[in-house]
């Protein structure tokens, strides 16, 4: 729902209920399919451009792991993502750096995984105990 809502206030449609159709159609074909959210491949690599000012090809790992923190990848994953491409290399280019964020962003927007067995089987052993 943020996903969709995030969609509709950046493109600003002027049919809004058509978009919302549209968009909510679309969401459920590709529902098994990994999605970046509202980002696209030019977001990302736009991303890299604004940390490559030099125009050098390459940025440090560190402004891979600032992009995955801003992008609300969960605390300690934005380190931990980014030394298991590059190990300890102190540079990054532009595509690791896709790869990288694009797996973290398919990561935050998957969707939730099913809790409904889980949640029974938890009820289960509680009152199991008891």
């Amino acid at each position: 729902l943020e996903n969709l809502l995030a969609r509709a206030a950046l493109q600003r449609p002027p049919d809004l209920r058509a978009f919302l159709a549209e968009t909510l159609t679309e969401m459920k074909s590709q529902r098994k399919r990994p999605t970046m959210g509202v980002f696209t491949t030019e977001d990302l690599e736009t991303m890299f451009d604004m940390w490559d000012e030099l125009k050098v090809g390459t940025i440090p790992a560190a402004k891979v792991s600032q992009t995955l923190k801003a992008i609300n990848c969960p605390p300690g994953r934005e380190v931990q993502a980014v030394e298991d491409v590059v190990g300890d290399k102190q540079e990054v280019d532009k595509p690791t750096f896709m790869k990288i964020v694009r797996s973290e962003l398919e990561k935050v927007f998957a969707p939730p995984q099913c809790q409904h067995h889980a949640g029974r089987h938890l009820v289960e052993t509680q009152n199991n105990s008891d």
